[in-house]
């Protein structure tokens, strides 16, 4: 059956009756909606391998929104389709009271936009200006890509569907070819003005001074309501400096000044930078803002004919709906941590959403697992991508060979906000040859502080003043300059690597600063790879960031991965360098135990047990547990519970008679016994493990892992509440003392102890202390990227949301963990995630959707090894009986059907 029938027919009705008077044929609909042209036909005519009339169901609604109607009218008959669409035609000219426009000009036109998401506040201010008698000019400023075309473009859509409000002339003219056309003009060239020229009807459009083609055409303009649009003048304008902003072409801008003075309709503007030449036409008071005074003069003690516009930064909400649009999914923290991440910058927005779609099926997971913000960049396509880098080379073409482009440079390596003393610190570094830091170097405080200002000033640099002044570069800066440095060059990159590596290892080695955050550490190391320090780099990434253990204890997974990944020139069996056996082990063991963590189970596999082998080998045989250990955890949450035992046993003949080692395995062995459903030989593994964890310990730090939270769960999960809470409450006791158990915490350890106390404290019914704690072991997982223990944290929480009544909030964050589980491959993780949204379903008297859960759980193969839920899984399927009142669904190895009654 087609979906949408006759797709070509009505796609070629729509161009027929210009529903979008831009969108004309399958290649402006192409546009609007940032597919290639073949899509388009594919969707229409099919392929060879698919049927045609069949839209995705994640294009439907934008096509609809391209012509303004309903989405399921693309899937009647032709016949049905063409009578309503005429029909609203029809009614759209009945119920219009304005005229359309006598002639329309779109000349290199803003590209037409599918829809436009965060800007209501921007396009009532461009209708009051269009409704406005006080306004002749506005003139939109922005960041490239902060959307001041796509704000055009659709402020036009709108003016359209209503007949351009009244404009008898409607003109635009684009000076940048946005991907379409190249740019014809440049600073001497006017063929703008010999165009609109002829097209207003000047019978010789060549002839006389610039100030009388600027007269006519201005007069031409104003004798009837005519809206007139350029966009993209900033091709236009010289950069800052002496003549910042003016305009290289005389003509136009004695034009934009006769305009600026009397206009009948509007003149509407666009550009990086303020245009120095309407200065004196400006209004201060802004009279488009409903609240500003409408009295107060501009600067030339006239009323103010000219105002400004410029877009804001999209809200966490409207970047999380453009993030949705472009198919990203997620959950709202991720949505609002992308938001921040970006800065609400629509053009980043949009190279994160298709680097998300091409690589992670649209996942903000991707957000953990993406290595560095260049590999989004470079992977976000091809148009989005070319945009970026060619505004940032603008940017810093307009301070070419000064202190503001070196100190641009550096501000956009860093990728972080840099303290003002920091920089003054870092500028007065000598370099061994000093080629690339001769501008910054001689710079004293105050010459610093007004290369900064002009950095801001030009809207490169935002500044944060006061006790504290911080500086970073636009977030669309930082994502660029490095790949610009990097290929075009390449010398001037390394060595500008090399000054920022020395300047932050000279900060870890001062005694009195407090200890650096790991993020910082991370960041020195990536600089010093760059730098072509690769040995340093690692003897500061293990003893600094891993204190010389393969788990990462505190910190950000995500940059852990960012970071050990340039060690390596193949993930991950080719290192950069050539380093001693013991070296090349542990940055394998470094990089197996961080995919573990990021739930990455498809690559972690073969380097964590070559990590294993090649520790052991070398006699770090604590190194060797410290990932075997965790390696067991991953095998168990991707359902591999044989593969845990085999694990373990190979590890319990590696660490011989080691008792701290020993007990540490039993912990483990305990934990698999308990998910066999093995009662009692987890209780007596779980004895023995304790027996030595309580015991002295080590005389010094061996580096040994501790692990609490199984045992507790056990005792949780088989009804000993009160042992769970006793056993929870030692190692907060050992953790308060700084006892030997407890020395090389990790943060997914940490976590894991505050869930099981946070689950006791639930049991026994101390629900604000309980909610307290799953809360906070939630949030630390999310801010560390710890994507193995997410689904878990996420079902526990539920667990307190629906003993307290809150069932919406339960059922989000089970949906959360189900989806995070699906993404990560972890098994275990989805197979429970089917089963608590059983029982909340079932509890909720809707038996049909429960079980359809538990049937899901139960079809999922390899996971008959799990007993640990029988017992509710068999009174769920009761409860599915008893509402079905039929045959029982059909047992699998997860079930038992002797329980069937």
């Amino acid at each position: 059956m087609k979906k949408h029938p006759d797709l070509d027919r009505k796609f070629k009705l729509l161009y027929t009756l210009r529903l979008n008077h831009r969108v004309n044929n399958n290649a402006e609909l192409s546009r609007a909606l940032q597919v290639s042209r073949q899509a388009v036909g594919n969707w229409a005519k099919g392929t060879s391998t698919s049927l045609g009339d069949r839209i995705p169901d994640n294009k439907v609604e934008q096509v609809a929104t391209v012509f303004g109607v309903p989405a399921y009218w693309l899937t009647l008959a032709y016949s049905d389709f063409e009578t309503k669409v005429q029909e609203m035609m029809h009614a759209q000219v009945q119920n219009s009271a304005v005229v359309s426009p006598r002639r329309t000009s779109f000349i290199r036109p803003p590209p037409a936009v599918s829809y436009l998401i965060g800007r209501r506040q921007e396009l009532a201010t461009l209708d009051r200006a269009w409704n406005s008698t006080d306004t002749n000019v506005v003139q939109l400023l922005g960041f490239s890509g902060s959307g001041k075309t796509a704000l055009i473009g659709g402020w036009l859509e709108n003016l359209a569907r209503s007949a351009y409000h009244g404009a008898i002339h409607v003109y635009t003219w684009s000076f940048s070819g946005h991907g379409q056309m190249p740019a014809a003009d440049d600073g001497n060239d006017t063929s703008m003005i010999k165009h609109a020229l002829e097209w207003f009807g000047d019978p010789q459009p060549a002839v006389g001074t610039a100030r009388d083609r600027a007269t006519r055409l201005a007069r031409l303009i104003r004798a009837r309501r005519t809206l007139f649009i350029l966009d993209g003048l900033d091709t236009m304008q010289q950069p800052p400096g002496p003549a910042q902003g003016r305009l290289h072409c005389t003509v136009l801008a004695l034009l934009l000044q006769e305009l600026a003075i009397d206009m009948d309709g509007l003149c509407l503007l666009s550009s990086r930078q303020e245009i120095a030449d309407l200065a004196p036409y400006m209004d201060t008071g802004n009279p488009l803002d409903n609240h500003s005074d409408q009295s107060q003069p501009s600067r030339n003690g006239q009323r103010g004919r000219v105002c400004t516009l410029t877009p804001m930064p999209l809200t966490p909400n409207a970047s999380k709906r453009l993030l949705r649009r472009l198919g990203v999914k997620g959950s709202d923290s991720r949505f609002r941590e992308a938001a921040q991440q970006h800065g609400g910058h629509p053009l980043n927005l949009r190279m994160l959403a298709r680097h998300l779609t091409d690589s992670h099926r649209g996942h903000l997971l991707g957000l953990y697992q993406s290595p560095s913000q260049s590999s989004i960049s470079s992977a976000a396509g091809e148009s989005l991508f070319s945009h970026a880098l060619d505004a940032s080379r603008s940017y810093l073409e307009w301070f070419h060979g000064g202190a503001e482009q070196q100190l641009l440079h550096v501000l956009g390596l860093l990728e972080r906000p840099l303290h003002f003393e920091e920089l003054l610190s870092l500028a007065r570094i000598e370099m061994p040859v000093a080629d690339i830091n001769d501008c910054l170097s001689q710079l004293d405080r105050a010459d610093m502080q007004t290369v900064l200002n002009r950095l801001v000033a030009a809207g490169l640099v935002s500044l944060q003043a006061g006790e504290d002044c911080w500086a970073v570069c636009h977030p669309m800066l930082q994502g660029t300059i490095d790949l610009i440095l990097k290929t075009e060059k390449p010398r001037q990159w390394q060595r500008l690597h090399e000054l920022i590596f020395r300047h932050l290892c000279n900060r870890l080695l001062v005694a009195d600063q407090p200890v650096p955050s790991k993020e910082f550490v991370f960041s020195a190391v990536r600089h010093g790879i760059k730098a072509g320090r690769v040995t340093e780099a690692f003897n500061l990434y293990f003893g600094c960031a891993k204190r010389r253990l393969p788990v990462l204890s505190r910190g950000s997974h995500q940059s852990d991965h960012a970071c050990i990944s340039l060690f390596f020139e193949r993930e991950w069996d080719k290192p950069l360098f050539s380093a001693p056996p013991r070296t090349r082990s542990r940055m394998l063991s470094s990089a197996a135990t961080n995919l573990m963590s990021l739930g990455r189970l498809q690559e972690v596999m073969e380097p964590t047990r070559m990590s294993i082998r090649q520790l052991a080998g070398s006699g770090l045989l604590v190194e060797a547990a410290n990932v075997a250990l965790p390696f067991v955890t991953t095998l168990i949450v991707a359902g591999e519970l044989d593969e845990s035992t085999t694990a373990l046993n190979e590890l319990n003949t590696m660490v011989g008679s080691d008792p701290w080692l020993g007990a540490a395995c039993q912990t483990f062995a305990g934990f698999v016994a308990h998910l066999r459903g093995e009662a009692a030989e987890a209780a007596l593994l779980f004895g023995n493990a304790d027996r030595v964890l309580g015991g002295s310990g080590p005389a010094s730090d061996s580096g040994i892992i501790t692990f609490s939270a199984y045992h507790c769960r056990f005792l949780l999960e088989t009804g000993q509440y009160h042992k769970a809470m006793q056993r929870a409450l030692l190692t907060f006791r050992w953790r308060q003392r700084g006892s030997w158990q407890t020395t090389n915490d990790t943060v997914a350890i940490y976590a894991r102890d505050l869930q099981v106390l946070g689950q006791a404290c639930l049991a026994l019914g101390e629900y604000e202390q309980a909610g307290d704690l799953l809360q906070r072991q939630l949030k630390l997982l999310q801010a560390n990227g710890e994507l193995l223990c997410l689904p878990r944290a996420l079902a526990a929480r539920a667990s307190y949301f629906i003993e307290t009544g809150e069932l919406s909030s339960a059922r989000a964050d089970l949906d959360e963990a189900l989806d995070t589980a699906i993404s990560t491959g972890t098994r275990l993780a989805e197979w429970e995630g089917y089963l608590n949204l059983a029982a909340l379903h079932l509890a909720g008297d809707d038996a049909p959707r429960g079980g359809d859960y538990l049937q899901k759980a139960q079809a999922m193969s390899g996971m008959g090894g799990f007993h640990f839920r029988d017992a509710e899984i068999h009174r769920m399927e009761r409860q599915v009986l008893r509402f079905a009142g039929s045959l029982p669904y059909a047992s699998t190895e997860a079930t038992n059907p002797a329980s069937f009654s």
